[in-house]
């Protein structure tokens, strides 16, 4: 069974920790202490093939800076979570972002941007096409995703798994003598 370890990262308060538990453990949690550091295990299927998700629930943005540095190195896979009730939190994650290519060069790790409280439709604050816009920019798929009612939890981290084995396929198939352009995918919901 293949380890794949992802980060999942994002401002303080965005809800990294209500997605990792309800992801792990299956249920929502209304109210937590602020993570420093949060780290689950969990056997997970994606089409007919079985890995082992070493996910780490990190510090909010800014806070334990070289330790987010760490995190990004070792990661196999980056979940970026923004609110949808909060445009500050999208321009944190663009910050995060020039992090991860700053940290990781021009090979960032697959990373799916997600849309976190889209339960709150009545207080969102950032449209479909703005958070997908955003993401198109970065390479990367895009969902929304809510904790408290379970949507596209699960989705997130399945469609990152997927990037994750197709960025290894296509560095399998990469000859060092004449590299190919790496195509930049994205994923809707």
């Amino acid at each position: 069974m293949e380890t794949l370890y992802i980060a999942v990262m994002g401002c303080a308060g965005v809800g990294k920790s209500t997605l990792c538990i309800q992801f792990v453990q299956g249920h929502f949690v209304d109210f937590y202490d602020p993570t420093i550091e949060d780290k689950y295990r969990k056997v997970f299927d994606v089409k007919d093939t079985t890995y082992l998700l070493e996910i780490v629930d990190t510090a909010g943005a800014g806070v334990f800076e070289t330790m987010q540095d760490l995190y990004i190195e070792k990661a196999d896979g980056i979940i970026l979570l923004f609110s949808l009730i909060s445009p500050s939190t999208l321009d944190e994650a663009q910050y995060i972002y020039d992090t991860i290519v700053s940290v990781r060069g021009n090979t960032p790790p697959p990373i799916m941007l997600g849309g976190t409280k889209r339960d709150l439709w009545n207080r969102r604050q950032i449209t479909f096409q703005e958070a997908y816009t955003q993401a198109q920019r970065w390479g990367c798929g895009y969902v929304e995703v809510s904790s408290k009612e379970n949507v596209h939890v699960d989705h997130i981290f399945e469609i990152l798994i997927q990037q994750i084995c197709r960025d290894r396929d296509l560095m399998r198939t990469v000859s060092p003598v004449s590299p190919k352009k790496r195509h930049k995918r994205c994923t809707l919901f």
